[in-house]
């Protein structure tokens, strides 16, 4: 896992992301700053299932899969996130992510996190509409 805070590529990378396409210069400086750039390999794991979560993570580039007890339950790509649920209400994670090939991610811990959703209204409002979908489709999987 490699990391950088606060490089102009990362700042760069996250205006590609839609969560951030909003923000300006400055903001998009500061949301690197408050940031990590993180690396993973294919097959490495970014969260395990069942453990506290202290972090927020953003695809910047790659593609993972959500796992729950070994089942694939969905893919994510660039612009996707996860682990709001583990910051938010400091609840275990509820799957694993996996890289299924190289993945770059921007990690935020929990008190970052809550500067990033101050930066613009956005932000809050987008990761809101995500939690409302994916409450929805858990509800309809039951």
């Amino acid at each position: 896992m490699k990391e950088g805070v606060g490089q102009p590529d990362f700042a760069s990378a996250l205006a590609s992301v839609s969560l951030f396409s909003g923000l300006g210069k400055k903001e998009l400086q500061k949301a690197a700053e408050l940031g990590q750039d993180l690396s993973f390999q294919a097959g490495q794991t970014i969260v395990k299932e069942g453990e506290l979560g202290i972090g927020f993570y953003v695809i910047l580039s790659g593609k993972a899969e959500v796992r729950r007890r070994g089942k694939v339950m969905t893919a994510l790509g660039k612009g996707d996130f996860f682990g709001e649920m583990a910051v938010l209400g400091n609840q275990p994670r509820s799957a694993d992510v996996v890289a299924v090939e190289p993945t770059r991610c921007a990690g935020y811990i929990a008190r970052s996190f809550g500067a990033l959703i101050h930066i613009r209204p956005e932000i809050p409002a987008a990761i809101l509409v995500e939690l409302v979908k994916r409450s929805a489709a858990n509800a309809s999987s039951k």
